[in-house]
């Protein structure tokens, strides 16, 4: 009797065991998709508004421009040669595509989170976590790069005497993948910056915008020495694309970096007067103006020196040196070190506040969620962030840390843009709350609206039959495999000089015709009709062109760059799992079904309360039974 009686409770807690993880696996995918719909004034916040139109636009001028061509002219330019100059251009075109997205959703949704908040009402609460982690990984990578890039004018402008200094008395790192040295100067400016960001928004706005004067006049005065002093020679010495058109697109995935920060001006919302219209218009303004300005410094310099003699920490500097101009180049020095500390300023403010606004939600841990008193800034987080900066800025090299924080930025844009897309076909997409009337100017769409259907065409009749309210969402990730995937191979076999069969023609063509028919599907859905104060032109086409661009790039990143980027997505999957989906501000409420549940459901779908094999067969059957019928009964 006892043998069968330890059996049976041996038994009963195995099916505990199991029930309980049948209920974990059966949670996940609600708890991974969960989306935020907000139920308060997005005007209401706890921070200060300082900013204006402006202030905002100079203060975006200067946080873009802290990653120009003074990080990174010398070192793309000896990937691409003069062809740099175009290298600059084809990145400002795929910057200028995702800040349109951004541009939209900042004039929806004012408030501090960027690409974080915008994933969040749309995509839901996994793809937001990562899509926060990454722009925190580029911000933090920002910082870092900017320190070291004015770590090397100081040290330029010192004639080599602080890195003579420290390789004689401290050493030098061994590692391949590290600097050569430890760069000490720009630990030192991470902590200042840290410090001057301790006095709030307001004054370090202050320093900032006076600093990116300063950053544009020492811009203006490189173009035009450039200019005068150039010869056409450097472009002929081994001809404009002396690296071929792969090399122009290796660097212009690290020209890239140079445009980063523009998603940081969508994070100052809740401190920004008339922020709906304010940053939209800083978004824009400011990258168009840094678009033109890099092209010309990217041909300035390649006219005044010949790309392989440029120094890759201190381009510009070691340039009027290399002319005998030693006084221009001590005063360019000098100058971009105080130009590029103001973006700094702006770099530490964007990590501090997309790491609130992740905290503030319980995804991240509350101390990056804690405002300091009088200030009412989170100087806590934009402390530990800064420590983190010092680290990678000790310890990496300027090269290693752009194309680090390429990767991270590039698959956040492309995020974003997918997000766009979801927002302009998918009605379940709603933003703000249907119940509170106080919300009805900031709504985007009537409560009653319905998913529209596809247009009557038999092929997309066929593919949207599957989960017809996801049909938008799975084209658009086919679409991104398809293309990656082409592309991917395309790069490679171009690189390995493979030579073209039947074998390796025929994948791709029908690789093609995947991304092909996946664009179809989704061109078919009628766009929604949104009430917002800035819309895009071409809605349809705009976020579908900036993820291709964006692909574009990343298949030319270094398989190294794609492992440290493994390894801080791993990072990030131990933290969401293991604090961030259970802390999270958002819980799933069972007894309520739809857009606007507080746990921020799927959508209307039934189908996706539960992903058993059940649901499935439940699909297979209502299909077969309206198989028939004149036309499926699709719901977009």
């Amino acid at each position: 009797m006892s043998g069968n009686w330890e059996g049976d409770r041996i038994t009963g807690n195995m099916e505990n065991v199991l029930g309980r993880l049948h209920q974990v696996i059966s949670d996940l995918p609600l708890k991974l998709t969960r989306r935020k719909v907000i139920r308060t004034n997005p005007l209401q916040t706890d921070l200060q508004r300082v900013l204006t139109t402006w202030g905002i636009i100079l203060f975006g001028i200067g946080q873009i421009s802290g990653g120009g061509p003074f990080v990174v002219a010398g070192s793309v330019a000896r990937t691409a040669g003069p062809g740099v100059v175009l290298s600059f251009a084809i990145s400002g075109v795929v910057a200028i595509m995702a800040a349109l997205c951004f541009a939209e959703f900042a004039s929806i949704i004012p408030r501090t989170g960027s690409g974080y908040l915008f994933a969040y009402v749309t995509m839901g609460e996994f793809m937001a976590f990562f899509v926060g982690w990454q722009l925190m990984l580029d911000q933090i990578l920002s910082v870092s790069s900017v320190c070291s890039s004015i770590s090397g004018a100081i040290n330029a402008a010192s004639s080599d005497a602080i890195r003579n200094f420290t390789i004689t008395y401290i050493g030098t790192f061994k590692a391949p993948v590290l600097a050569p040295y430890p760069d000490f100067v720009g630990v030192l400016l991470t902590i200042v910056a840290a410090f001057i960001m301790s006095f709030g928004l307001s004054r370090s706005a202050m320093v900032s915008n006076s600093l990116n004067v300063i950053n544009m006049i020492i811009i203006l005065f490189c173009i035009g020495y450039g200019f005068a002093l150039g010869s056409i020679g450097n472009w002929r010495y081994k001809g404009f694309f002396p690296f071929g058109f792969r090399g122009v697109m290796e660097a212009a995935c690290n020209c890239f970096t140079s445009y980063i920060g523009f998603e940081g001006i969508a994070s100052a919302g809740e401190e920004t007067f008339n922020p709906r219209k304010t940053i939209p218009r800083a978004i824009l303004g400011a990258l168009s103006i840094l678009i033109v300005l890099y092209v010309l410094m990217a041909a300035a310099i390649t006219l005044e020196v010949p790309f392989d003699q440029l120094s890759t920490q201190a381009a510009f500097p070691s340039a009027f040196r290399y002319l005998g101009l030693e006084g221009a180049s001590v005063f360019v020095g000098i100058g971009i070190a105080l130009g590029m500390f103001g973006s700094l300023i702006g770099s530490v403010y964007a990590v501090g506040r997309t790491g609130y606004a992740m905290a503030s939600d319980g995804l991240l841990f509350p101390v990056f969620a804690r405002l300091s008193s009088g200030v009412n800034a989170p100087v806590w987080g934009e402390m530990i962030f800064c420590f983190l900066a010092a680290v990678f800025t000790l310890i990496f090299d300027l090269r290693i840390l752009v194309e680090f924080q390429n990767a991270g930025t590039l698959v956040a844009y492309t995020i974003v843009a997918g997000c766009s897309v979801i927002l302009h076909y998918q009605a379940r997409v709603r933003v703000y709350s249907d119940v509170e009337p106080e919300l009805e100017p900031f709504r985007i769409a009537d409560p009653d609206e319905v998913s529209s259907s596809p247009r009557n065409w038999p092929f997309c009749q066929r593919c949207t039959w599957f989960f017809p309210e996801f049909a938008v969402d799975i084209a658009l990730v086919c679409f991104c495999i398809f293309m990656g995937l082409f592309l991917t191979a395309s790069v490679y076999m171009a690189q390995n000089k493979t030579s073209f069969s039947p074998w390796t023609f025929i994948p791709g063509i029908c690789l093609l015709i995947g991304a092909l028919l996946s664009f179809i599907v989704i061109f078919a859905h009628p766009t929604r009709k949104l009430r917002i104060p800035f819309r895009m032109p071409f809605p349809t086409m705009i976020p579908i062109v900036s993820i291709l661009l964006n692909l574009s790039l990343l298949v030319f990143v270094a398989e190294l760059t794609w492992i440290r980027f493994g390894a801080w997505i791993i990072l990030g999957l131990v933290i969401y799992l293991f604090y961030g989906m259970e802390h999270s501000n958002i819980r799933i409420d069972a007894e309520t079904v739809g857009t606007d549940a507080p746990g921020g459901r799927l959508g209307n779908s039934d189908e996706f309360k539960d992903f058993s094999p059940g649901a499935f067969r439940r699909t297979l059957s209502n299909f077969n039974e309206t198989e028939s019928d004149e036309k499926l009964p699709l719901l977009g």
